[in-house]
């Protein structure tokens, strides 16, 4: 090949690799948990995904006191094989003290040790779960959204190079995650009482 063809081809390649480098370095993820109000909701579904999107109002960084003005969490309705989400629905009569005090911190964002978040295994049982399919469970969700003053979610955050803030894995953590994540749980508070929907995929419990 001529010089200046290998060189467009080096420098070409370079270029690549330094934008897929600075990518993966702008990604930031951690354990964490997301308490705060919510603006709107939507289904949202794709080939490799299907969740309800849920956007909140202005989500500060506990603890480095940046704020996103657009903070989303994005909770699994279904598997990518099709198969649904198993759900256990709890009141606050029904959940630990243990795990009513993992919600007693102030609002914002937080990265949590596993410790500090969920456990499946130290308060539910495998019985308590049923599976629920899309429809059914998206309105459930909905059903605690529409009256929420607080929505508390505990589950892997993330921080991308293009600027998306949010949470996910909103469900039990398997895999190396799990190793040094909690579980993932979806609480909310309605002024009087606190529900929470705990979730895992078909065979991981």
């Amino acid at each position: 090949l001529p010089l200046l063809t290998m060189r467009a081809i080096i420098i070409t390649f370079l270029l690549f690799a330094l934008v897929t480098v600075s990518y993966s370095a702008g990604t930031h993820k951690f354990y964490g948990r997301a308490f705060g109000t919510v603006s709107d909701w939507y289904v949202k579904d794709s080939s490799h995904s299907h969740h309800l999107e849920v956007n909140f109002n202005p989500m500060q960084d506990g603890s480095t006191g940046k704020t996103f003005p657009k903070f989303q969490a994005n909770i699994d309705v279904r598997s990518r094989d099709g198969t649904p989400q198993y759900a256990a629905l709890f009141n606050n009569t029904d959940l630990p003290a243990g795990i009513l005090s993992k919600l007693e911190g102030p609002p914002g964002l937080f990265q949590i040790s596993k410790t500090q978040g969920l456990d499946y295994h130290s308060f539910i049982s495998a019985s308590k779960f049923a599976p629920v399919q899309e429809g059914d469970l998206v309105a459930l969700l909905e059903k605690y959204l529409k009256n929420a003053q607080q929505v508390m979610l505990f589950g892997q955050v993330y921080e991308d190079a293009n600027g998306a803030v949010g949470i996910h894995d909103i469900h039990r953590i398997m895999g190396s995650l799990g190793q040094t994540y909690g579980d993932g749980g979806f609480f909310v508070n309605d002024g009087t009482d606190t529900y929470a929907i705990f979730l895992h995929f078909k065979g991981e419990f």
